[in-house]
C-alpha cells in the first residue's frame, strides 16, 4: 500500500461519515414524518380543496371587519321593495305600469341608468287584455275594448326603451331547449377562449322577449354563495352553454359608461382570466382567474335605501307638489346609478357577507358597484398564489432548519417573529394595495411542522434518557400569502374638439424583420410585440385607434376624460422602452432561428435584426369621435396634433433617439426628465416646432448627471444657433461624457455630423442670419 492509497482512505471514510451525519440530522429520529407531513400540507395548499379555501377566505373576512371600506359619498342608490311598499301596494309583483312610473320618475331626477334585481320572466297577470279572459260575467263589449288596450308589459316596454335601464337575468337550475335566446351584449376575448373558467349555469331565466328587446342592457344578478353561505366574490361574467353573460353590476357599468363592447382578457400565464375591459372608455376591471370579482364590502348605509312608498308618492302627481317631490328624488339619486330591489324578508332576497349576517340581495350588488367605482375591489394577482405556495415552503423550510440548528425554544422565538413579519406583510398589502395574500397557511404549517419536530425531538430524547438511565442511573441528559351591444347616441357620426395627447410607435426595421418569415409566422411575432406593449398602453388608461402593420396608434382623454394625460403618455413611453428592452432578449432566439432559416433558403448569411422601438408624443386639440361614412365608421381621432405626433416618430430615428416629444407636450408636465433636441421643421409644416426627448422619471430629473448633461445641452443649442461651431463642438464632447448613461451617444454623433456639414456649406448665405430651423429630409 501506498502512502497516497493510505492517505485516501481516511478521507474516503470522513466523507462517508459526513453523508450519514447529514442523512441521520434530516431524517434520523423520525424526521421523516415531518417531512411527510411537510410534503402533505405543500400538497394540500397547492391543490386548495374547498375546506383549505374557505378557511383562507376567512382570515380575509377577518380583515374586512378590522378594516371595513368607508362608504364614503354614496354612488349607487336602491328604489327599495320594503315591507311598508308591500303593505301600502300589494303584494310583489306589483303592475308592470307601476314599475315603469319609478323608472321614469327616477329617470326624470338625474339617475345615471335604472338596473333590475328582478326579473319580468311572466306576462303581467294584470294586463287588460288578460283581465279580459279572467272576468267572469263581463259585458261582450267591455271584453273587447279591454282585449284592444295594449298590455302592460308592452307598455313597460316602451318606458325602458326610452330610459336607460339594464335588465336583471337570472342563472337557471335546470337546461332549458328551445325558444328564443336571451340577448346579451357584445362581447369578446383575447388570447383563448376563457369559457372553460367561468362560472356556468345550465340555463338563463330571462325576462319577456318584448321587454328584452327594449332595453339597452341585461346582466346576470345570480351570485354563488361560498359553502359556508357568505357572498365574497360574484362573477363579473358567466357561462350558459357556448354563451357568455356579464354581471347586472358590469352591465351598468357598460351602459353608464357608454362602452361598446366587453372585453375579457385571459393569461396564458396564468391559465385563466385577468381582467374585463369595457371597451370604448378602457374600462379595466381586475378579476380572479374565474372572472370573480372581491367587493370591499362597508357596512350597508341605511340611506342608500328609497322606499318605493317616496318614489310612487301622489306628490308625483299633483301639479302644485310635483316639482319639489322631484327635487327632494333628484337631491338622492341624481348623478348615480339605481338598483330596483327588496329587502322585504318575505320576497326572501337575503344574503350574507363578511361583514353582516342578513343583508338585502341587492345591496351586494350596489357594494360591488361602488368598489368597483372607488376602485378599492380587492384582487387576488396571480403573482399571490404563486407567492403564497413559496411562503408556505420557505416558512417550513426554516422551522426544519432553525430546529436542527438552533433547538426548539429559540426556533419557537424565530416562529413568532415570522409569522409577525408574514401577517404584518399580509396586513399591509391589504390596507395600501387591496391585495389579497394569505400567510395564514403558511404560519399554520410551520407551526405545525414545529410542533411535530418538538415531538420528534421529545420523543427521541425521551428514547435517550430511558437508554442512559439503564446504563448510567445518575446522569440525565437535558433535554417555525389575487364591453358590441351599443348605445344609440354612440352610433352617429360626428366628433368634438377635446385638448388630447397623441402616441405613435414604431418598430425599428421591421421590414427587415418581416423578411425573415412567411405570413403566419409574422403574424404570431407580431402578436408577441404587440400584446405587451398594448397592455402598457391600456394600463395607462389609452385609447388604442389602430394597429398599422407594426406601429401602434393610441390617445388619451377620449371617449374619457384622462387627467394628466400627458403624464400618462410620457409614463407608456418608459414604461414601453423598458418592456423593449426585455422583449428584444426575448424574442432574439426566435430572430436568430428565423435568420439562419432564411440564410439557407437565400444561400448567404442573413443578418440578424436588433429590435428597437421608434415613438412620438404631441398634445394639442384634435377631432375626436366616430368618424367615417353612413354605412361605416369607428372611433377615431383627426387633426394637425395627430399628423404632428406621427412625424415625430418618424423623426425619433435620424436623431438616433427612441423617442420624440413635443414642446405642447412638455409644457403640461412636470415630473419627468426631458433634453431638447432641435427646433425643426417637419414634413408637411411651415411653421417649426421644438421638440425634446424624455430621458427618465423624476428621479432620473432630480439626478446630478442629468442636470449636469442638460446643461451642457443647453449650452449646444445656444452655440448651434448662433453657428458657433468651436463652442458647439466643446459643449458636444461635455454631453457626451454623460450621455452613454442614458445611450445619447447618437444624438450628439449626429450633430457633430450636421456641424461638419455646415462648416463646409453654412446653413444660409453669409450676411443673412439663420433661424436656427433644421427642416427635415424624412417624415
Amino acid at each position: 500500500m501506498t502512502d497516497a492509497t493510505a492517505g485516501a482512505q481516511p478521507k474516503a471514510r470522513s466523507g462517508a461519515n459526513l453523508v450519514v451525519k447529514v442523512f441521520r440530522a434530516l431524517f434520523g429520529g423520525g424526521r421523516w414524518i415531518a417531512w411527510g407531513v411537510a410534503a402533505a400540507l405543500i400538497t394540500l395548499k397547492v391543490m386548495n380543496p374547498p375546506q383549505v379555501d374557505i378557511l383562507r377566505m376567512q382570515v380575509f373576512d377577518a380583515y374586512q371587519n378590522f378594516s371595513p371600506r368607508e362608504a364614503g359619498e354614496l354612488q349607487v342608490m336602491v328604489a327599495d321593495i320594503d315591507e311598508e311598499s308591500l303593505r301600502a301596494l300589494g303584494q310583489w309583483p306589483w303592475p308592470r305600469t307601476v314599475v315603469g312610473e319609478v323608472v321614469e320618475r327616477l329617470m326624470s331626477a338625474g339617475a345615471v341608468v335604472v338596473g333590475f334585481d328582478v326579473v319580468f320572466a311572466e306576462p303581467d297577470r294584470l294586463s287588460p287584455p288578460l283581465l279580459a279572459d279572467q272576468i267572469p260575467g263581463l259585458p261582450e263589449e267591455e271584453r273587447a275594448r279591454l282585449r284592444s288596450l295594449p298590455s302592460n308589459d308592452q307598455m313597460f316596454a316602451e318606458i325602458i326603451r326610452n330610459n336607460r335601464s339594464v335588465l336583471g337575468q337570472t342563472g337557471g337550475i335546470e337546461a332549458t331547449s328551445g325558444g328564443p335566446r336571451p340577448a346579451r351584449p357584445a362581447l369578446a376575448w383575447l388570447n383563448f377562449d376563457p369559457r372553460p373558467y367561468m362560472l356556468s349555469f345550465p340555463s338563463v331565466v330571462a325576462n319577456l322577449e318584448v321587454i328584452e328587446r327594449a332595453a339597452v342592457g341585461r346582466g346576470l344578478f345570480s351570485v354563488a354563495s361560498e359553502v359556508d353561505g357568505l357572498v365574497r366574490r360574484i362573477p363579473a361574467i358567466a357561462r350558459v352553454g357556448d354563451d357568455v353573460y356579464p354581471a347586472l353590476s358590469i352591465e351598468m357599468l357598460r351602459v353608464a359608461t357608454n362602452a361598446t363592447t366587453l372585453l375579457v382578457r385571459a393569461d396564458p400565464e396564468i391559465g385563466g382570466i385577468k381582467d374585463v375591459v369595457l371597451q370604448g372608455p378602457n374600462y379595466i376591471i381586475p378579476t380572479d382567474s374565474n372572472g370573480r370579482l372581491l367587493p370591499h364590502y362597508a357596512k350597508t348605509p341605511r340611506e342608500r335605501y328609497i322606499s318605493m312608498l317616496e318614489i310612487l308618492s301622489p306628490d308625483f302627481e299633483n301639479p302644485e307638489t310635483v316639482e319639489a317631490a322631484t327635487l327632494r328624488l333628484a337631491q338622492r339619486v341624481e348623478g348615480k346609478l339605481v338598483l330596483v330591489g327588496a329587502s322585504a324578508a318575505g320576497l326572501r332576497d337575503i344574503r350574507a357577507t363578511p361583514l353582516e349576517g342578513a343583508i338585502p340581495g341587492v345591496e351586494v350588488h350596489a357594494q360591488l358597484l361602488e368598489s368597483i367605482l372607488t376602485e378599492s375591489l380587492l384582487q387576488q394577482p396571480p403573482w399571490t398564489i404563486g407567492y403564497e405556495h413559496l411562503i408556505v415552503m420557505a416558512a417550513i423550510a426554516l422551522m426544519m432548519l432553525g430546529m436542527f440548528l438552533l433547538g426548539a425554544r429559540w426556533t419557537l422565538l424565530f416562529f413568532f417573529v415570522v409569522a409577525g413579519g408574514l401577517g404584518g406583510l399580509s396586513w399591509y398589502l391589504f390596507i395600501e394595495e387591496r391585495t389579497l395574500l394569505d400567510v395564514s397557511f403558511a404560519i399554520g404549517a410551520s407551526f405545525l411542522i414545529y410542533v411535530v419536530l418538538t415531538y420528534l425531538n421529545y420523543t427521541q430524547e425521551a428514547a435517550k434518557r430511558k437508554e442512559i438511565k439503564g446504563a448510567f442511573a445518575q446522569y440525565l441528559s437535558p433535554a417555525l400569502v389575487e364591453q358590441l351591444a351599443a348605445e344609440p347616441d354612440k352610433l352617429q357620426l360626428g366628433g368634438e374638439d377635446k385638448s388630447m395627447t397623441v402616441f405613435f410607435s414604431d418598430v425599428r426595421g421591421f421590414t427587415t424583420v418581416s423578411e425573415l418569415f412567411d405570413a403566419k409566422g409574422l403574424a404570431h411575432f407580431m402578436n408577441l410585440y404587440l400584446t405587451p406593449m398594448t397592455d402598457i398602453a391600456l394600463e395607462e388608461r389609452a385609447y388604442i385607434d389602430k394597429y398599422i402593420g407594426d406601429a401602434i396608434m393610441a390617445f388619451w382623454n377620449a371617449p374619457v376624460d384622462v387627467p394628466k394625460h400627458a403624464d400618462a403618455a410620457c409614463r407608456t413611453v418608459l414604461r414601453m422602452r423598458a418592456r423593449m428592452k426585455t422583449l428584444s432578449e426575448e424574442l432574439a432566439p426566435m430572430l436568430k432561428e428565423a435568420a439562419e432559416r432564411k440564410a439557407i433558403e437565400k444561400g448567404h448569411p442573413i443578418p440578424i435584426p436588433h429590435l428597437a422601438i421608434g415613438m412620438g408624443v404631441n398634445t394639442g386639440m384634435c377631432m375626436v369621435g366616430n368618424m367615417g361614412s353612413t354605412q361605416k365608421f369607428g372611433y377615431t381621432v383627426m387633426g394637425d396634433t395627430v399628423n404632428l405626433a406621427s412625424r415625430l416618430e418618424g423623426q425619433s430615428k435620424p436623431y438616433h433617439v427612441d423617442n420624440i416629444i413635443s414642446e405642447n407636450t412638455v409644457r403640461e408636465v412636470s415630473d419627468f426628465a426631458f433634453l431638447e433636441v432641435d427646433l425643426i421643421q417637419v414634413k408637411g409644416k411651415t411653421e417649426p416646432v421644438r421638440i425634446f426627448t424624455l430621458v427618465g422619471d423624476k428621479p432620473v430629473k432630480n439626478s446630478q448627471s442629468f442636470q449636469e448633461l442638460n446643461r451642457f445641452n443647453d449650452q449646444l443649442m445656444v452655440c448651434y444657433r448662433g453657428q458657433d461651431w468651436q463652442g458647439a463642438r466643446r459643449a458636444i464632447d461635455a454631453c457626451l461624457a454623460y450621455a452613454p448613461e442614458y445611450e445619447l451617444e447618437g444624438l450628439y454623433e449626429e450633430y457633430r455630423h450636421r456641424i461638419d456639414e455646415y462648416e463646409k456649406e453654412p446653413p444660409v448665405p453669409a450676411g443673412e442670419v439663420w433661424n436656427g430651423v433644421y427642416v427635415a429630409k424624412t417624415k
